[in-house]
């Protein structure tokens, strides 16, 4: 790996290569053999570690854990009751139907308490399937028009400022983190 890269992200070593007929022909009651198994354990933990942090590329329509991991949480301290912790994200799909003409859609996402909930990232995509045209979500375009998408204690919004009625297809997805 070059040595200007500081964060490699997760990496999976792939240099793990065992000789069959050498581990075939150890005693198992060796210290060889032992030493053996403490490699391979390490090493398949090594790659249960780097999956289980990979972020998962699966998009329910229910609450899931995405593998996703922020940062501790900042108001915690060395003197706090708990030790600071890596915090999950939570990812959660809402199918919206389609869009709307010059209006704001409203679909209940039913996340609560809200207000211990923190968001890290909201977005969608809208599609036209007659034209075969698409759009994410919030859109801004070169033409007058613009699609807006936020949420609040209640409600995923959807804000379109012209007719987008061909859009008959809108996902929107929501992440976010516990406190």
């Amino acid at each position: 790996m070059p040595s200007s890269q500081k964060d490699p992200g997760l990496y999976i070593e792939n240099t793990s290569i065992y000789d069959i007929q050498s581990i075939y022909s150890l005693d198992i009651n060796s210290q060889q053999f032992k030493e053996f198994l403490v490699l391979l354990t390490q090493s398949i933990n090594r790659h249960a570690l780097s999956l289980n942090n990979k972020d998962t590329g699966f998009y329910p329509l229910t609450e899931f854990i995405c593998s996703q991991l922020y940062f501790p949480d900042p108001t915690g301290s060395a003197t706090s009751a708990q030790t600071p912790t890596q915090r999950n994200v939570f990812r959660k799909v809402f199918n919206c139907g389609a869009l709307l003409n010059n209006a704001n859609k409203t679909v209940a996402h039913g996340i609560n308490p809200l207000s211990s909930f923190k968001f890290t990232r909201i977005y969608g995509v809208a599609s036209d399937t007659t034209g075969l045209n698409y759009i994410p979500l919030p859109y801004a375009g070169p033409t007058p028009g613009y699609i807006e998408l936020y949420v609040d204690i209640n409600n995923i919004n959807i804000t379109t400022t012209d007719d987008k009625t061909a859009y008959t297809n809108t996902f929107v997805v929501l992440e976010y983190i516990k406190y």
